[in-house]
């Protein structure tokens, strides 16, 4: 994956002639978690914006990135990362603002900033709608959504942007593919679609730790089955990866797919599934799973996700 972010990379600055490379500036954060934290570490390695100024929110997160990437980078690059004193100073000195506080306290630290119309803000926000965050940020009418999870700071994650067909989510969709890949949401409501399944990602590991913890009982050490698990469960989704490039073959073929999985017989990881051996280990296991209604509560966890990030639930 960190090879083929570094590939995009390099296409982009080969497409451009020397010296004409636009710099994006430089990026504020508002609100550094774990997600925010994950997301500059991904865009430090990489030369897309001059330097990013941090927010005194998250402080124990702030130090930990100074500690790693000190104040040069990429490049060497003098006052890369920059501690702010106050929320508004990371606005004053940024072209772009992202924006990731928690949804419950986007309202109150909104309300105590200015922000002028040349900024473009990034929101990372789940449940408050653009709507709400547009109106919040007003002179300003430059707005995307995106939903990085934290192996962006690896550069090996897919995450969602939107709304589709404006300038600026390109421009975010160009930054989020050199950190793994973007896929570009139609509006709110679709990016809602798309992040409701991001939130298997817990599940996932609670499933790592009981395979664990059955290895475990079975005698195997923690070093040997833990490293087995995370590097089998790799392989197994860089599987599925391939499964859906195999998919893409043609541009002409993935503007006829655009939209239409219905049409198919079955789709990608409906192949996967049917090229389980009839019979052996792993079609017992889905019978199993299925047969205890396993499948149907994943159903049930995303609809109440969807619920709550559109406030229906």
């Amino acid at each position: 994956h960190e090879g083929a972010a570094q590939r995009v990379e390099e296409t982009i600055v080969e497409n451009m002639q020397e010296g004409e490379r636009k710099s994006n500036g430089t990026l504020g954060v508002i609100g550094v978690g774990t997600i925010a934290k994950a997301t500059i570490l991904g865009i430090s390695e990489t030369s897309f914006f001059d330097n990013i100024v941090v927010s005194p929110r998250g402080a124990q997160n702030v130090k930990d990135l100074l500690t790693r990437l000190g104040s040069t980078s990429p490049g060497s690059k003098a006052n890369y990362l920059i501690p702010a004193k106050t929320n508004q100073e990371v606005v004053d000195k940024a072209d772009w603002v992202m924006l990731a506080v928690l949804p419950k306290q986007a309202e109150e630290v909104l309300k105590a900033l200015t922000f002028t119309k040349s900024h473009k803000v990034l929101t990372l926000v789940a449940t408050v709608p653009s709507k709400s965050i547009l109106d919040l940020i007003a002179p300003c009418e430059t707005l995307c959504r995106a939903v990085p999870l934290p192996a962006v700071a690896e550069r090996s994650c897919v995450t969602i942007v939107s709304p589709k067909g404006e300038d600026f989510t390109g421009q975010v969709s160009d930054m989020f593919d050199l950190l793994g890949g973007s896929v570009v949401a139609r509006d709110d409501d679709e990016c809602a679609i798309l992040q409701a399944t991001t939130c298997l990602m817990g599940p996932f590991y609670r499933m790592q730790q009981e395979c664990m913890s059955w290895l475990k009982d079975k005698g195997i050490n923690q070093k040997i089955g833990s490293k087995y698990l995370a590097g089998m469960f790799l392989g197994i989704a860089r599987d599925s990866q391939t499964a859906v490039g195999r998919r893409k073959q043609s541009s002409k073929e993935e503007r006829e797919d655009d939209g239409k999985q219905g049409e198919r017989q079955h789709g990608p990881f409906e192949e996967l599934v049917l090229e389980q051996t009839p019979g052996g280990l792993n079609e017992m296991c889905i019978k199993h799973l299925e047969g205890k209604g396993c499948f149907q509560i994943y159903r049930e966890c995303l609809d109440a996700v969807h619920g709550r990030l559109t406030n229906t639930k």
